[in-house]
């Protein structure tokens, strides 16, 4: 276990490479086996107004005195007077609420769906943005913790949501009761187990990093298997990510350094092969980094329905458009889905953003339908051969009823093939130029003779 505050020890030097080199280290990179790993620091998002706390907006009064952000962030302090600590946390944890992920934070989270198993986020930032933005939290290390989450502060086992009810107007009331019960938490900071104040699930200046609460091995395990390294808004100044840094460094992983000024990790690639420091915001230079990897193969699959059956999350399929990913609809399987019909994926996916987003035309159906089929090719770096119907792709076409009283007017083809068509009413399917179905009979398999394996595997599966 290594305590989180380290020394700066590199004197802050540029080394900077054209934008027109990153392609082929990012293709060489990728070339590689193992994950892309990316390293997340305050300055991401401090551009979507989240503050450091570190300076004057994190100071706080308790009493009559005023303390800085590195008297209270410690277990010391709370130990002395836990409903004031909670208060401060309370407020940032408002200011991090009013924020929103900005186009840096979107283009990560559609990277890592993009990459699956290939993608790895490890954020110093506790502010809950880039899960709020979509990256999946089973690739994320929050090697800080996350200010929405607490834990017992004796060490039960857990963490829960810091609840709502805290948010309130009147919460700070409560905590001061709470100061004058003789420090006794309220009902809802109080462990369920064992009765004991619960404790922001964040790591304080006078605490270590660790495996069960921080990810520190997982997160150098992670370094000495990946095929690049992204730094993003971080100057290295706590210990673990400079130690990133320089075993990413050590062992010849490809890095790129994202930050407006020179700091410890701009040095550590100074005059390193296939490294880069890129001056500058992160809002200019992440979706520039991902449109790079998109182009060197990432396509994204999305699964709405699936999603939703499994309550995962909503994808932000806007912000992943405009940072210029791939992205294709899909159903997932059978299990996560059931009916795998891409007609209904496709009206779902239009409702369900138009209701995310609070707008009925941020969803076009025309977006919707290019995505489940040449954006579908598109993703998987098919787009050159299949997906439209264009001289020299694949005959793969669907012949589609649109004459049944539930298509009937038929004002716009294509906000009908989102709106108001079904898997049945494809009457023809043809692939690469085979007509596999027509006139809804299936010329390739004995439709009956499936059905009844089906139902005999299920039947015996039951036993």
């Amino acid at each position: 276990m290594v305590l989180a505050p380290a020394p700066m020890r590199y004197r802050a030097r540029v080394s900077s490479t054209r934008e027109a080199a990153l392609p082929a280290i990012i293709a060489r990179a990728l070339a590689r086996p193992g994950p892309c790993l990316f390293l997340t620091g305050a300055g991401i998002s401090a551009e979507s107004g989240v503050p450091t706390f570190r300076g004057k907006e994190g100071y706080w009064v308790v009493g009559s005195r005023h303390y800085h952000p590195e008297e209270l962030a410690t277990r010391a302090a709370f130990g002395r007077m836990p409903a004031a600590i909670w208060r401060w946390y309370l407020h940032r944890l408002r200011v991090c609420r009013g924020a929103q992920p900005n186009l840096a934070h979107q283009a990560i989270a559609g990277l890592a769906h993009a990459l699956g198993d290939r993608f790895l986020l490890i954020t110093q930032n506790v502010d809950g943005l880039h899960p709020r933005a979509g990256t999946p939290r089973e690739r994320t290390y929050e090697v800080h913790g996350n200010i929405a989450w607490m834990r017992c502060s004796r060490g039960c086992e857990g963490l829960a949501l810091v609840p709502e009810e805290l948010l309130a107007s009147d919460a700070a009331e409560r905590l001061e009761s709470a100061d004058r019960a003789g420090g006794a938490p309220p009902p809802l900071l109080g462990c369920a187990r064992c009765a004991a104040w619960m404790r922001p699930h964040v790591l304080w200046f006078d605490e270590h990093y660790d495996e069960a609460s921080f990810r520190f091995d997982s997160s150098l395990r992670a370094v000495d298997s990946a095929a690049l390294l992204v730094v993003v808004g971080t100057t290295g100044t706590t210990n673990l990510p400079l130690q990133i840094g320089e075993r990413a460094v050590r062992r010849g992983v490809p890095t790129l350094v994202i930050n407006p000024e020179p700091n410890a990790f701009s040095a550590l690639v100074q005059g390193q092969p296939e490294t880069a420091f890129l001056q500058g915001t992160a809002g200019h230079w992440v979706p520039r980094v991902v449109a790079l990897v998109r182009d060197a193969g990432a396509g994204v699959a999305v699964n709405p329905e699936s999603n939703l059956k499994l309550a995962s999350g909503v994808p932000d399929i806007a912000g992943w458009l405009a940072a210029g990913l791939k992205l294709g609809l899909g159903t997932d399987g059978a299990a996560s889905n059931n009916d795998l019909d891409m007609f209904d994926t496709m009206r779902t996916t239009a409702m369900l953003h138009m209701l995310i987003d609070d707008d009925p035309r941020s969803m076009p159906a025309q977006t919707v339908l290019e995505m489940a089929t040449i954006g579908g090719a598109r993703s998987l770096g098919l787009g050159d051969r299949l997906g439209s119907l264009e001289p020299g792709k694949l005959a793969d076409v669907i012949v589609v009823r649109m004459d049944t009283a539930r298509q009937t007017p038929l004002y716009n083809p294509v906000s009908h093939l989102v709106y108001v068509t079904r898997g049945d009413d494809v009457r023809t399917s043809i692939i690469n130029g085979k007509v596999i179905m027509r006139d809804r009979q299936v010329l390739t398999l004995d439709a009956a003779k499936v059905i009844a394996d089906a139902n005999a595997m299920a039947a015996c599966k039951n036993h």
